[in-house]
């Protein structure tokens, strides 16, 4: 046989510690068949299948991380509500605290912007028998919601 002609059984391709007309059968320590270096244009790519599979991963990665995002901006909003809410709720009860004149019993009710949002706020302000003290109650919602988002109570001295 020439050098050039064909052999199975001959490496055709560079292999580290192997010469390029090194027999494959002696070039594996167990006499197996050492592994192809080059791969034939029909295994060279992806297969439509491994493709789309890929894509099919890649698209439920995706919703879910957008899924995510979505519930992740939600909770910020009914935060930043819930901090304004708050902030309402304190501001509220420290009025009547720190008033000069001693809280009447009663309710009152009012509106207040804060940040861009309108919360409607409740005050209860009741004596508690027994103790010379008024407690009073803050409730804070949003404007037109029903769901009460901040609390806020306190106790003042009835005045002699």
């Amino acid at each position: 046989m020439s050098r050039h002609s064909w052999n199975p059984f001959v490496l055709r391709s560079p292999v580290r510690g192997v010469s390029k007309d090194t027999p494959l059968a002696r070039s594996s320590r167990r006499g197996h068949a050492a592994p192809q270096t080059e791969r034939s244009n029909v295994e060279s790519g992806f297969t439509l299948i491994e493709v789309l599979v890929g894509l099919a991963v890649f698209s439920i990665a995706a919703l879910a991380l957008l899924s995510a995002t979505r519930e992740s901006v939600r909770h910020a909003v009914a935060l930043d509500a819930r901090l304004g809410a708050d902030i309402v709720a304190d501001n509220r009860l420290v009025e009547v605290l720190s008033a000069p004149e001693p809280a009447t019993a009663g309710q009152r009710t009012g509106t207040v912007d804060l940040g861009g949002r309108r919360y409607d706020w409740a005050e209860r302000v009741r004596p508690l028998e027994g103790f010379g003290v008024m407690q009073v109650e803050v409730s804070v919602r949003e404007a037109g919601s029903e769901q009460v988002i901040a609390n806020a109570s306190g106790l003042r001295e009835v005045s002699r």
